[in-house]
């Protein structure tokens, strides 16, 4: 997986090459700005247009060509 990073730690967007368990298709993650470091600390997820979403929504899985 790759991160993108706010300057407080917080995670921006998330490339998961191979998906994950709930989705094993090839796709990307946005967010909102936490208030920490690193995935506990990440704030809401956002679909592409970055509209806040439920992070389990097909609409905060981005899809990558």
């Amino acid at each position: 997986d790759t991160h993108t990073l706010y300057p407080n730690g917080s995670i921006d967007q998330r490339l998961n090459p191979q998906g994950h368990g709930n989705n094993p298709t090839p796709h990307g993650h946005g967010h909102a700005l936490g208030t920490g470091s690193g995935v506990k600390g990440q704030g809401p997820s956002l679909d592409v247009q970055g509209n806040t979403v439920p992070s389990n929504s097909a609409a905060a899985h981005w899809p990558i060509d």
